[in-house]
């Protein structure tokens, strides 16, 4: 969903249009002239940017809108206020780091490592579990969010292999544990979900969207990920990626940005 500036930046704003356009008929010289504001004018619609994406169909556009009204209904379902202990909240930012390696290391989906950690967030706050078992959940999770995320899932031994002290047996229990937990609700509404949905309707430059690709990451490894909704988190990452950027307080938030968030 994520497009590129040229093909977002095309949409004439409300406060833009402070001029009408009037040609002259002898000799079609375009003269400007100024509208005066009234509640009709600012009573406007904001145009849909997933428009673009109607003649793709692998986009799907015309759902985009519904989907993520829906994403945002479903978040308070992944808002957690376990507190870890010091041990396991040390273990817990290891065991993200091994994840992010993983999926780098494999050239996995990037939303693959977003949803394995919301994954292990709400294993580690249903299930009854010793720091020896942190390494088989995260592996666990990682099979999981690929079978969810990646167009081939990953195989299990492929797991055992890389997760030490784990097995077969080990890893089919826990991922009957976890979906227990997760009451076999699969799709999350995840923080990369907002994060590219903000950044296509502002219409970020693609240097920009992986300066807020790499600030997610670092948010996944806060004990308080999952502390707060995910959309607002998605939004504080944008705002500080554009802010960075040398935007304006705004330019990094505008009022179209507002509408759609």
């Amino acid at each position: 969903m994520f497009q590129q500036e040229s093909r977002r930046n095309r949409k004439q704003e409300v406060y833009d249009a402070i001029h009408a356009v009037s040609i002259k008929q002898d000799n079609l010289q375009i003269i400007r002239e100024p509208i005066v504001c009234n509640e009709e004018a600012m009573d406007w619609e904001p145009t849909e940017p997933d428009f673009d994406d109607n003649d793709d169909p692998d986009m799907c556009g015309e759902y985009c809108k519904e989907i993520f009204r829906n994403e945002k209904k479903r978040e308070d379902t992944w808002v957690l206020s376990t507190r870890l202990s010091d041990k396991k909240t040390k273990l817990r930012v290891s065991c993200i780091d091994w994840l992010t390696e993983v999926c780098t290391t494999w050239k996995l989906a990037t939303d693959t490592l977003f949803v394995a950690v919301l994954y292990l967030e709400k294993a580690l706050s249903s299930l009854d579990y010793t720091l020896d078992d942190m390494q088989a959940i995260s592996g666990t999770c990682l099979f999981l969010a690929a079978k969810m995320e990646e167009v081939q899932a990953i195989p299990i031994r492929d797991i055992v292999e890389i997760a030490p002290g784990t097995s077969v047996p080990i890893i089919k229990a826990y991922e009957k544990q976890i979906l227990t937990a997760l009451n076999y609700q699969m799709v999350t509404p995840h923080l990369m979900l907002f994060v590219r949905r903000f950044n296509s309707i502002a219409g970020a430059d693609l240097e920009t969207h992986n300066l807020s690709k790499y600030l997610a990451t670092l948010v996944l490894r806060h004990q308080g990920h999952c502390s707060g909704l995910q959309s607002v988190l998605g939004a504080a990452v944008c705002f500080m990626a554009r802010r960075i950027m040398g935007k304006t307080e705004l330019e990094a938030w505008p009022i179209r940005q507002t509408t759609y968030s």
